[in-house]
């Protein structure tokens, strides 16, 4: 909160190395368990500028130490983006009026000048009307993955416009072709590449209806006996048809396990996908089921970029991708 907003929690002073008698149950020590447990930040203010107390989950959002508040090097108006001055100012009233302020979101500023995205709310001490509490909640990893999603649907948008741009194409020239009394040969062509378009299409809404199934913990996953071979076999021919894409197969006869074909042949395909986008036509990709006593293992290898290693933590992140040149490897 800004300097117009801004609230504070003031610890209990002590008296001869003790703590002094709590005032009221309903008052400041309804916040102690909160501030002391540093499980949201929290801290305290006279509604000027000043923030006379933190709590260290507070002062970690920001970047401070307890020595930076205690030299008054901490104060609302530098923690504060100016963008928030009039928000600030209206919450303000609305917490003088009501009491509290219902939560809402705004930016802190790092001591290392970043700005940390943050919801935050407060209320009035009822032990004193002049002493505020603020609460602050890092909200960064929400947005982080908000914009990933963001991201997300922009290129599954972006790449559903491509196929049904080509299929629109080879429509017109089917068409034509059709009046022209054009070779058999050349019609068939025309409607293999809008089938081929079509299952792009498939692809990319299964992609979708299987994140907001995700999203709504609505994944179904039935378990039961299974032969992993004949099932990666099947999918990766499948494939193989689709990109006009070499595909090796490397895999016991049979290999029977428990498991959900369905859920693992959508696997198998993002895997296969993502090597068919990011390596070169003329490279083959290599599929290989390994298995012991325990457990089977399924591995999809492509002769492509690379992803550089700092990058591979982050690859099975909700909505990661990789977007931009510099973030593969030279290979």
């Amino acid at each position: 909160m800004s300097k117009s907003a801004s609230l504070q929690f003031e610890k209990h002073k002590r008296s001869n190395g003790k703590k002094a008698p709590v005032p009221t149950v309903s008052g400041l020590e309804k916040y102690q368990s909160l501030f002391d447990s540093n499980m949201l930040g929290i801290a305290t203010t006279d509604f000027n500028d000043t923030i006379i107390s933190a709590n260290n989950a507070f002062l970690s959002i920001i970047g401070y130490t307890q020595e930076d508040l205690s030299k008054r090097k901490l104060t609302w108006s530098v923690i504060s983006p100016k963008k928030y001055n009039k928000t600030d100012e209206k919450k303000m009233k609305e917490l003088v009026t009501r009491g509290q302020i219902v939560p809402f979101e705004k930016e802190y500023i790092h001591k290392n000048g970043h700005t940390v995205p943050v919801l935050v709310g407060a209320e009035v001490s009822e032990t004193s009307s002049s002493l505020g509490v603020c609460f602050a909640l890092d909200i960064s990893r929400l947005k982080e993955l908000e914009q990933k999603k963001d991201d997300f649907i922009g290129i599954v948008s972006h790449e559903l416009k491509t196929p049904i741009a080509i299929m629109k194409l080879h429509s017109s020239f089917l068409q034509s072709s059709i009046e022209d009394n054009a070779p058999r040969q050349e019609l068939l062509e025309y409607a293999n590449e809008i089938d081929n378009q079509i299952d792009r299409i498939n692809i990319l809404i299964t992609d979708l209806l299987n994140m907001a199934r995700h999203e709504a913990h609505k994944l179904v996953f039935d378990i039961s006996a299974m032969d992993l071979t004949k099932c990666i076999k099947h999918t990766a021919q499948a494939l193989a048809i689709l990109h006009t894409k070499t595909i090796k197969v490397t895999a016991p006869k049979s290999l029977l396990i428990k498991g959900n074909s369905e859920r693992i042949a959508e696997v198998l395909t993002n895997l296969v996908n993502n090597a068919v986008r990011y390596s070169t036509p003329d490279t083959p990709i290599e599929v290989d089921i390994t298995a012991d006593a325990d457990k089977a293992s399924v591995s999809v290898t492509d002769h492509g970029m690379g992803i550089r290693t700092e990058n591979l933590l982050k690859i099975f992140d909700r909505y990661y991708r990789v977007n931009h040149a510099n973030d593969y490897a030279d290979v």
